[in-house]
């Protein structure tokens, strides 16, 4: 669900960005480049939206393997709400990770000795973050507030970094992270089901 939205999302976005491209351009050299310009932003809107516009693709996945577990059955959640929580995760986890990482990258490029601790601050950094995206949708299902949220990442940091880590590699590779997206939603669901098991 997630690379057929982000693929039909980016269809789209170029098609309007380039008719916007062609309708608001004079010269040719101007077309090009306002065309190039539509097609990088479809791309990047197309694979940011795609996890929002499947929410409620991936709340289902939570419900199906919270009844796998035997665990109770979740709160049922409305199309408007799956859609408007995951919107919610995808631009706090933007506005938290992005600014961070940045300021990692250009303490790299003023002096590149700092990589040997940068890039493991941004790695940990890009787990936390993965990890907080992921678990969002079982708590969500269960109801769980922010603060429950930060109580159990504090009690499970190894594994909250341990999971964050992997997926965060995986979505490193281009395209990638829209179809691990899915295989994260069940790894969540279940890695909180477990430490729940242990206490």
């Amino acid at each position: 669900m997630p690379a057929a939205a982000a693929f039909a999302l980016t269809g789209a976005l170029i098609a309007v960005g380039l008719w916007l491209a062609a309708r608001w351009t004079d010269s040719t050299g101007w077309q090009i480049v306002a065309s190039v310009g539509a097609v990088i932003a479809a791309v990047i809107l197309g694979a940011t939206l795609a996890q929002s516009v499947s929410g409620p693709a991936l709340d289902a996945l939570v419900r199906e393997q919270e009844e796998a577990l035997g665990l109770p059955a979740p709160r049922a959640s409305t199309f408007a709400a799956s859609l408007g929580r995951s919107l919610r995760v995808t631009l706090t986890t933007l506005a938290l990770g992005v600014p961070p990482i940045l300021l990692l990258s250009l303490v790299d490029v003023v002096f590149p000795p700092a990589i040997v601790v940068t890039w493991p601050l941004k790695l940990i950094l890009s787990a936390l973050l993965a990890t907080w995206s992921f678990v969002d949708y079982p708590f969500a299902a269960r109801g769980a507030g922010v603060r429950v949220r930060f109580a159990w990442f504090r009690a499970h940091l190894a594994a909250a970094l341990g999971f964050g880590a992997v997926m965060a590699i995986l979505s490193m590779v281009p395209l990638v992270g829209l179809f691990v997206l899915p295989v994260g939603v069940v790894g969540a669901t279940r890695l909180l089901a477990e430490t729940d098991r242990r206490g």
